[in-house]
């Protein structure tokens, strides 16, 4: 089934413009995890000095930390976000020249089905991101903040993660 070339410039913006915002979100959580990955100074104080070094680092590069800073290696796990972060850069960066030729030639569809699977494997990691950031925020609560003035902050910070995080 063909599609009108405004109905596929629609979904094609609208696409490109979901996978830009998750992996800006899907970014941000790993801001939030990746500074308390490092077992060697687990202090609060170390993590925001981390932090300050990881603050302006691309998703790639996160995505990279993030694998080198797992106890557990699995080729399929490391291939599967190396493929991840290929592929958005591709759209961000590339999209011209990774697609541009099939739009030319009326594959559209194709395009749009290719667009919709990244969406959803950025949104599954995403999601993931959100509820181990979630996690951590909730075991940091129960335990440096327990019996702490802020520990009714990180309560408040907690439930107002948990409202965003799907579950």
């Amino acid at each position: 089934m063909e599609i009108s070339t405004q109905t596929s410039n629609s979904k094609l913006l609208e696409l490109i413009g979901a996978i830009i915002l998750s992996t800006q979100e899907a970014e941000k959580y790993l801001k939030v995890i990746i500074p308390f990955t490092d077992a060697q100074d687990s202090s609060i104080r170390a993590a925001l000095l981390r932090y300050e070094k990881i603050k302006k680092r691309t998703f790639g590069e996160l995505v990279g930390k993030l694998v080198d800073s797992a106890t557990s290696k699995s080729d399929g796990f490391e291939q599967h976000l190396a493929q991840l972060v290929y592929h958005r850069n591709q759209i961000v960066h590339h999209f011209g020249e990774t697609y541009g030729g099939q739009l030319r030639s009326g594959q559209a569809q194709q395009v749009i089905d290719s667009l919709r699977s990244l969406r959803a494997s950025i949104d599954v990691f995403r999601k993931a991101l959100a509820q181990l950031a979630l996690h951590l925020y909730e075991a940091m609560r129960d335990t440096t903040f327990y019996g702490t003035p802020e520990y009714d902050d990180m309560k408040n910070l907690c439930a107002l993660l948990r409202g965003r995080v799907p579950s």
